[in-house]
């Protein structure tokens, strides 16, 4: 299959794995055929350790204080039509993931993947990376951070719409409601736009109904609890400055002064509070798309589960370093393993479907298929005799038998 001409045997794992990764081409030509030529897909980025220093992209990186070993930024790009990773990059573990987006724009035109709508989370929201999809071309649906003032704008303007009965829909078991407005990027910034206005970005806001009702119980659950806590108790001007992190968001909300008696009053403050609840169960989304905003919300929670997934397995990407002491193994290994990642969330999904869910998982099923072997007899790869459970596993999945 891969036109090696020695035998693989197990003290050969590195040499295997030192031939794949150096054939960058067949590598390419891999990703190019397995990749969407159009519709959404999903970009994210993982930090993973790494164990020599004499890989090519191993860095000093955000997280190295906290681990002790150097990084590699591992970027992967999934479809949302089926829901497989189809390409993966790696970076240098100093290179922030913003700056990434250049390059993933411009292996994905190669590819032939066009038009594409880029499924980012907040970490990739930057004026920067906005401009450069606009002038590329380049479709792209991506949250807006709290930590934005534009964000605050948008709620704020869409408080008094937003409940409309006609921006409100059912979806997957709770109510979900959608205001839309435009904006525009000026001198780097976000600002409100009307949707005439040149270079004006269609955004959208959502409510969860379900959500919001959690979150605002949990907000004043905070709130009354803290103030519960902080009463009658002796007066400090610097009481903000020692409590947790959890309460010292709480405490924004609050002021605090002096009684007579020298205990603590506490107030609350009206603005703060009612910006908070505003935000609860809503967030928003700048887009190039033309979909309703029903169909974008829905592709939004898609991305939360490829993204979850993804996470999940990130372990299983890390074996793709470890050990390796040069460049081209450390490549073989993440080829190996992007390869098998393809494989378990393929199965993941055949168990969930099949009538094995809730009975089997994963390890399960490869406990059985493992006996499985294959044998060069003559010249011919044969298998060797499939047994009953596994002739039943391979129905229950729907695979045919090999």
């Amino acid at each position: 299959m891969l036109d090696l001409e020695w035998s693989f045997e197990q003290s050969e794992v590195c040499r295997f794995l030192q031939t794949v990764g150096h054939d960058t081409g067949r590598r390419e030509r891999l990703f190019e055929q397995l990749a969407p030529k159009s519709g959404c897909v999903v970009f994210d980025i993982v930090c993973l350790g790494a164990d020599s220093e004499d890989l090519e992209f191993a860095e000093v990186g955000r997280k190295t204080h906290l681990t002790g070993s150097m990084q590699v930024n591992l970027g992967m790009i999934h479809s949302m039509e089926d829901g497989l990773p189809f390409c993966y990059r790696t970076y240098p573990g100093s290179v922030a993931d913003v700056s990434t987006i250049d390059n993933i724009v411009s292996d994905l035109a190669s590819m032939g993947c066009s038009p594409v709508e880029l499924e980012m989370d907040r970490g990739f929201f930057s004026a920067g990376n906005v401009a450069l999809m606009v002038q590329r071309h380049s479709g792209f649906t991506v949250p807006v951070p709290a930590r934005n003032g534009i964000l605050k704008e948008l709620i704020s303007e869409s408080v008094s719409q937003i409940e409309s009965p006609l921006n409100s829909d059912y979806l997957a078991g709770g109510v979900v409601r959608s205001y839309e407005t435009h904006v525009r990027l000026a001198d780097d910034v976000f600002e409100k736009a009307s949707g005439d206005d040149d270079g004006a970005i269609r955004a959208v806001v959502f409510q969860d109904d379900v959500r919001r009702t959690k979150e605002i119980k949990t907000l004043y659950s905070r709130i009354t609890d803290l103030e519960s806590r902080l009463a009658d108790t002796e007066y400090d001007r610097f009481l903000v400055r020692k409590l947790s992190k959890r309460d010292a968001e709480t405490a924004e909300m609050l002021e605090f002064s002096e009684g007579p008696d020298g205990k603590t009053v506490i107030g609350r403050r009206r603005k703060s509070i009612t910006a908070k609840e505003n935000r609860c169960g809503r967030f928003a989304v700048i887009t190039t798309s033309e979909l309703p905003w029903r169909e974008i919300l829905i592709q939004y929670r898609m991305r939360n589960g490829v993204e979850y997934d993804f996470s999940q397995l990130q372990s299983d990407l890390l074996v793709g370093l470890c050990g390796k002491s040069d460049q081209d193994s450390a490549e073989g290994g993440l080829l190996v393993n992007f390869l098998s990642l393809r494989l378990r969330i393929t199965l993941i999904e055949r168990i969930k479907k099949s009538p094995i869910a809730g009975k089997m998982w994963v390890p399960d099923v490869i406990n059985l298929l493992k006996k499985l072997k294959m044998s060069c007899v003559g010249g011919n790869w044969r298998l060797n005799e499939v047994t009953k459970n596994q002739r039943e596993l391979f129905r229950q999945l729907g695979i045919k038998l090999p």
